[in-house]
């Protein structure tokens, strides 16, 4: 777990619009010109747990991301909110640590909540990354065992601490070590079934045509949660999007195969623009 001394430093809670939520920062004192990386988590995921894979992109460029109501060390919701709503906190975040534009990584659940705040902050988006994700509910090629299984919060609590195992890959199965599940803390049923209601009903599909700005779009081939078709629609539907598909990964592809996953995100995030064009 992170010690009392990075916590202080790393993590703080601030009020966004009418909520306390909980932020963190890392290499802001970094010295680069990249702009900072904005990142929405999966459902129920803690800051925390992204921490390793975080540290390492924080080496080169300033990276910002908030535990959602209910999750982390965010304090519980009491109403229900909505995906624009999220997206508005995230803006706010920004107005509030000085940062006029960022580039935009979302996973899984925060997929959704990435492809809002672009399609909502157009201007304070340069480039965005979305992995395991499709745009929007239902899933394409989900099976209806595991899709239980990740709507009730306690048996997704299980899946992520490895104590039922339905609905993960080989390759999810190798990231669930003590460090992963001393890292993930179990978040409040209240905020996990608010985040659920936050994407229920919400689709990105008229709109994705119009969504003008580079965009990587990362699958698990294995992906039995999110499974790939979902993305390949997302890539077929933004006009400068590129799909590429993680071989014999699955829903955790950003831990089970890290180092593919950060050298597709450092690859896409460097570029030049004309090389995007080029690749797109």
């Amino acid at each position: 777990m992170t010690s009392p001394v990075q916590e202080e430093a790393l993590y703080r809670t601030v009020r966004l619009g009418t909520r306390k939520l909980r932020m963190g920062r890392w290499g802001f004192e970094t010295d680069t010109r990249a702009l900072p990386l904005l990142i929405f988590n999966g459902i129920g995921i803690n800051m925390e747990v992204m921490e390793p894979l975080v540290q390492s992109l924080a080496a080169e460029r300033p990276v910002v991301m908030f535990d959602m109501p209910g999750i982390g060390g965010s304090p519980a919701p009491l109403v229900p909110y909505a995906a624009w709503q999220a997206a508005r906190w995230a803006a706010e975040l920004l107005d509030n640590e000085a940062i006029a534009q960022a580039d935009i990584l979302g996973i899984s659940w925060g997929g959704v909540i990435a492809q809002q705040f672009a399609l909502q902050h157009r201007k304070s988006v340069r480039r965005l990354a979305l992995a395991t994700i499709g745009p929007g509910l239902p899933f394409l090629d989900a099976r209806l065992n595991i899709l239980a299984r990740v709507l009730d919060p306690q048996q997704f609590a299980g899946m992520m601490r490895g104590t039922s195992l339905a609905g993960l890959a080989d390759a999810d199965l190798k990231v669930l070590g003590r460090r992963f599940q001393e890292r993930l803390r179990t978040p409040s049923t209240r905020g996990y079934i608010y985040q659920l209601g936050a994407i229920s009903g919400w689709f990105s599909t008229p709109a994705l045509p119009l969504l003008d700005l580079p965009t990587l779009v990362m699958a698990g081939s294995e992906d039995q949660i999110v499974p790939p078709a979902n993305s390949r629609l997302l890539a077929d539907l933004i006009p400068d999007s590129r799909l590429e598909v993680i071989e014999g990964a699955g829903h955790l592809l950003m831990f089970s195969h890290q180092a593919q996953f950060l050298a597709l995100l450092r690859e896409f995030l460097d570029a030049e623009d004309s090389a995007l064009k080029k690749v797109a």
